[in-house]
């Protein structure tokens, strides 16, 4: 009987590479991970606590809005020039999951309850970053917000 060929050793290596790949992808029927330390825990849950974006103190200059509804109005501001700004969404209601939340939009107006001078957000992104440029002296209109939220203005 004749030897394996070489053909067969790279056969045996691309079958056990394919179980090692397969078994990492999709585990090793062991249970879920977890993002808690509760040993009863058998599900990954989102975070509902205040995100970092809203817990670091405010710095000279920033603009600093954490809200828990929609519509509300805050302000008066005043500002000029570049700002990085930076929001994002959390805690959302029972049953609804980050991604399902719908849009989050936020307006500069020039005064409570006015109509909307520039879009800051428009978006159903849990959270994002734009520049946008401030001038004047302005509110700030949450129009809608599904969840909680923390929106941070930072001169440039």
């Amino acid at each position: 009987m004749d030897a394996p060929g070489p053909w067969r050793a790279r056969s045996f290596v691309v079958e056990v590479t394919l179980i090692v790949s397969a078994l990492l992808i999709f585990g090793c029927g062991g249970e879920a991970a977890t993002t808690t330390s509760d040993p009863q825990a058998s599900e990954v849950s989102e975070p509902t606590g205040m995100p970092e974006l809203a817990a670091k103190p405010k710095r000279r200059g920033e603009i600093l809005i954490k809200g828990e509804t929609s519509p509300t109005t805050y302000g008066p501001f005043s500002a000029a020039g570049p700002y990085n700004l930076r929001f994002e969404q959390y805690n959302p209601p029972p049953g609804v999951s980050i991604g399902q939340l719908g849009p989050f939009v936020a307006s500069t107006v020039t005064e409570s309850g006015g109509t909307p001078i520039d879009n800051l957000v428009s978006t159903t992104d849990p959270r994002g970053r734009y520049q946008v440029y401030l001038s004047g002296r302005f509110f700030i209109d949450v129009a809608v917000a599904d969840a909680a939220y923390v929106i941070r203005l930072t001169p440039l």
